[in-house]
């Protein structure tokens, strides 16, 4: 599996893991209110609709809520997840054969569920990135 990092100011603040035609991105963020991923979805859905013209449908997967967004046009199918915790709030965005149920989803799935956020104890603003660390072992590719 391949790691692609998304930089900014120096710090990853982004990981995308990429195989066989799929992948999913991650995003931490910090957050102080209870069920951040409440609010994101809607801001997703609404904002998706207004810049994009793509309707999104919210499901209850295997993660929990998460949006849906068909293929339209050139664009591609995605599903929006996220999880919240402590001071923090994690995303990730399925696209490729991840989308859909199955080995890809599956594994893809196993990438969210096994990613550990330690906040901290910093302040930062609300919804601000938090950056990333990866693993020793992680076989990082720069591009």
């Amino acid at each position: 599996m391949e790691v692609r990092l998304e930089v900014a100011d120096n710090q990853a603040v982004a990981a995308t893991f990429v195989q066989d035609g799929s992948q999913i991105q991650l995003q931490a963020f910090a957050s102080t209110v209870a069920n951040l991923w409440d609010d994101v979805r809607r801001e997703i859905k609404e904002g998706l609709l207004r810049w994009a013209s793509r309707e999104a449908v919210e499901e209850i997967g295997s993660l929990g809520p998460e949006l849906i967004v068909p293929r339209a046009g050139d664009g591609e199918a995605l599903s929006f997840v996220g999880s919240d915790g402590p001071g923090w709030f994690l995303r990730g965005v399925f696209s490729g054969l991840a989308v859909t149920p199955g080995p890809a989803r599956d594994k893809f799935e196993n990438v969210f569920r096994s990613t550990i956020v330690v906040r901290g104890d910093r302040v930062l603003p609300e919804r601000a990135p938090l950056v990333l660390r990866l693993p020793l072992d992680a076989q990082i590719r720069r591009r």
